[in-house]
């Protein structure tokens, strides 16, 4: 990880109040927090906690995003259904790395395993985190 990325990364756990020797997991929040921060209406400090996926093949994070918002539960998705039919609904994937490059093979893992969570019965094991986003996913469709 080069030095300036290295100083914004020190300057979001300071912010973030996060455990200083958990660098990987602090890096990958600030990955998640670096891309939604720019894409969603309202990001809250607890949304972070909520976006990674454990030690998941291949996948990082999961984020859905409805209409600008995080959604992290069946419930949410009922509460908006009340009130509206049509959404839009946006997926983010994460997978970060604090190497300075990506392998082929880390990529096609990536993509791989995006693939079969995207499937409606998955070949690979997932984190239970990542099985609450697969069910969560099934019932958007």
């Amino acid at each position: 990880m080069d030095i300036i990325i290295e100083g914004y990364l020190k300057r979001f756990v300071d912010d973030f109040e996060l455990d200083k020797s958990e660098k990987e997991i602090n890096f990958e929040k600030f990955c998640h927090y670096s891309i939604l921060k720019n894409e969603l209406s309202f990001l809250d400090d607890n949304d972070l906690d909520d976006v990674g996926v454990g030690k998941n093949k291949g996948i990082d994070g999961i984020c859905f995003s409805i209409d600008g918002n995080i959604i992290t539960s069946l419930n949410e998705i009922e509460d908006l259904s009340v009130t509206k039919r049509n959404f839009d609904i946006t997926i983010y994937f994460f997978q970060a790395k604090t190497s300075p490059k990506f392998e082929d093979s880390e990529i096609a893992n990536f993509c791989d395993t995006v693939i079969d969570f995207l499937s409606e019965k998955p070949k690979y094991s997932f984190t239970s985190e990542t099985k609450e986003y697969h069910n969560l996913y099934l019932e958007i469709l």
